[in-house]
């Protein structure tokens, strides 16, 4: 991205700023106001942000990642790698010029993402600054490596200390991440916590913050994630859950109306993705099991361990463990993991600015071969890899199956219940 375009994309321009401010300061410099916010938790600003400074035209190139593998999977930290041009010293720490101090330097907040024509623009990934690397590109001459991590690595990089007497009994999943943001020193008004009713042990913490944010939110079947918006989110138990209707995009080469073409697909069959024994239970306590027998005889025995849980509620636990177990099922293997696509095909720019591991968005996918139908599947999308340069925007869509996730639309579900594919319908 010498300059801000992309050759085999027209009418489509690279975005990456740099925030003039700092989100923890308060005073003497620009910075975010948190009077400014819908409350919504969808919610995104309503109000001022922070102060951003474009360099669009120094970046070389972005490679960008949210997401994770499997649907229950606890949520990777999201990262980003620039390269950044810098012949003039533009950008070097400390600054060459004080009257321009403004660097590439860790702590900084950055985004990236693409505008549309004339469509204002759409964030891709949003994180901070973690580290920077000066070095030399024969082609580009002088450069900055910049690697910046999401919300999520932001707040879970701290360390919290462990305490002689365990504390938090009875406290919701909500009130434990508020708590663990807060020793994190991560701003209030950059969360977006839902409300749950699950309640969690006391624990002595000790620990990355991170760490300590997937063992509560995997207590209460939920997730914590930091968004493409810079935002620290937490979900609650069976947030994906969605009901049948129109998907997001159709993916495949069947011919059928609106569908897109992609680069390739990744299909895997192996046994390590998949399910027939889980192990759940708390820590210190000898673990209960569940399994799928059929399965079991045909695959061998393959191990999820749940065994962690600060759940207090026994009936919970089962339940969590069932799920897992549904969920990572060999009925649904092989594992259709992956799907790439180039936005200079049709379609394809409408799919990348939507696609996201947070909604999640949702994939009608099927491919065919010499007539014969490989795989028809409705898919998850699980995590978003973006690579822009001058000449290209390409992206890997990481997928799992859609389908324990999905019920009819207009009927009232309940997480309790499972059947071997979908959740069951209460009226």
């Amino acid at each position: 991205m010498t300059t801000p375009r992309i050759v085999t994309v027209p009418g489509v321009r690279p975005v990456f700023q740099v925030a003039a401010g700092d989100a923890q300061v308060a005073t003497g410099q620009a910075r975010y106001n948190a009077a400014h916010y819908d409350v919504s938790p969808e919610a995104t600003y309503a109000g001022l942000d922070a102060q951003w400074t474009d360099d669009s035209c120094d970046v070389i190139d972005a490679a960008t990642f949210y997401g994770r593998q499997r649907s229950i999977d606890a949520f990777d930290v999201g990262t980003a790698t620039f390269r950044v041009a810098n012949p003039d010293g533009l950008w070097d720490y400390p600054p060459t010029n004080p009257a321009t101090p403004l660097t590439l330097r860790p702590g900084r907040m950055v985004r990236v993402g693409v505008i549309v024509g004339a469509a204002p623009a759409v964030w891709l990934w949003t994180g901070w600054i973690d580290a920077t690397q000066p070095g030399y590109d024969p082609g580009a001459g002088d450069v900055v490596t910049v690697n910046a991590v999401c919300a999520k690595g932001e707040a879970g990089r701290v360390e919290a200390g462990r305490v002689s007497a365990a504390v938090g009994a009875h406290e919701t999943v909500t009130a434990r991440m508020a708590r663990l943001a807060d020793v994190a020193g991560f701003a209030a008004h950059r969360r977006q916590f839902d409300p749950t009713g699950t309640t969690l042990q006391a624990t002595q913490l000790g620990g990355r913050v991170g760490q300590l944010m997937d063992d509560a939110a995997k207590s209460g079947g939920g997730d914590v994630f930091g968004d493409e918006n810079g935002f620290l989110v937490y979900r609650g138990k069976d947030w994906q859950t969605r009901t049948v209707g129109t998907p997001d995009a159709i993916i495949g080469n069947r011919g059928v109306p609106d569908e897109i073409c992609p680069g390739g697909w990744e299909v895997s069959f192996t046994r390590a993705d998949f399910t027939t024994r889980v192990l759940y239970g708390r820590s210190g306590v000898d673990p209960a099991q569940l399994n799928d027998d059929a399965n079991r005889g045909r695959f061998g025995i393959e191990t999820w361990p749940m065994t962690s849980l600060q759940t207090e509620s026994d009936a919970e636990l089962a339940n969590l463990a069932a799920r897992a177990l549904r969920v990572r099922n060999f009925d649904r293997a092989p594992l259709i993991a992956a799907v790439t696509v180039d936005a200079a095909r049709p379609g394809v720019i409408d799919l990348l600015t939507a696609a996201s591991p947070f909604k999640p968005s949702l994939y009608v996918c099927g491919h065919v071969a010499d007539g014969r139908a490989v795989f028809t599947r409705t898919l998850f999308c699980t995590g978003v890899a973006h690579q822009i340069d001058a000449a290209h925007w390409t992206a890997r869509l990481a997928l799992d199956d859609a389908a324990p996730w999905l019920v009819p639309a207009n009927t009232r579900y309940n997480s309790a219940h499972y059947d071997a594919d979908v959740y069951t319908v209460v009226a």
